[in-house]
């Protein structure tokens, strides 16, 4: 069944591979990129809309959605892949890593979440969210030395299981998926005597988010989708 998806933080090596899964699979796209950043692979698909803007402001968040629906669309499933990585510990994380992590992770999803939440309301459809977690959110080991970015993909968690709440009785659930590393380029240099093989491949998670988007997946009923591979 094809549906209508939004992918936000689609120019990244994350969001290139989603947009590419279920553009292949037959779904509607709309990708949401900064100003600038190119998305010319997908350019010449007829189910592919390229939206430019920034998610941290909600003001565009809340343009965004009443453009597609001025086009008559509706969308079905968001998925919220934009976030940003930052190390520091409790002794070298101040207010500016702390705002910085927290607008990169949390406010880039909870605007568009928002408005996307209100919008399946509103024509009364059921829809689905997807939000990208971190194991060092989960596990406080593994955080320590990422404080805020910890801290604010930590938030995530809680606002999928409040707006499960909520979105219950109208059918719209919310999914945070936890990969443990992702095997991008970034990654590979900054740990180049790692085993690639235990990463997760954003493909991976493409092939994760297109499930997750299908009516088999309804039946799912877990919050938090942990995708570690061998990691």
């Amino acid at each position: 069944m094809s549906r209508k998806i939004l992918v936000s933080g689609a120019a990244g090596n994350t969001g290139r591979a989603v947009v590419n899964c279920l553009l292949n699979s037959g779904h509607h796209v709309f990708g949401i990129t900064r100003a600038g950043q190119s998305l010319s692979e997908f350019d010449q698909n007829q189910n592919f809309n390229h939206l430019e803007l920034d998610v941290t402001q909600p003001m565009e968040a809340k343009k965004c959605l009443e453009n597609i629906e001025k086009e008559g669309h509706q969308v079905d499933v968001a998925a919220l892949l934009v976030g940003g990585f930052a190390m520091g510990n409790i002794s070298n994380t101040g207010e500016k890593q702390l705002k910085e992590m927290f607008s990169l992770n949390f406010e880039s999803a909870y605007y568009l979440a928002r408005e996307i939440f209100m919008h399946m309301d509103r024509f009364g459809k059921a829809g689905q969210l997807i939000f990208i977690g971190a194991r060092s959110a989960l596990e406080p080991q593994a955080g320590k030395d990422t404080l805020a970015y910890s801290l604010s993909k930590s938030l995530l968690f809680q606002l999928a299981e409040l707006l499960n709440a909520e979105g219950k009785a109208k059918g719209i659930r919310s999914t945070i998926l936890v990969p443990s590393i992702l095997d991008t380029a970034p990654n590979r240099t900054a740990m180049p005597e790692a085993d690639f093989d235990s990463w997760v491949k954003p493909e991976a998670l493409g092939e994760i988010v297109n499930f997750i988007t299908s009516s088999k997946a309804d039946i799912l009923q877990e919050t938090v989708l942990k995708t570690y591979n061998r990691a």
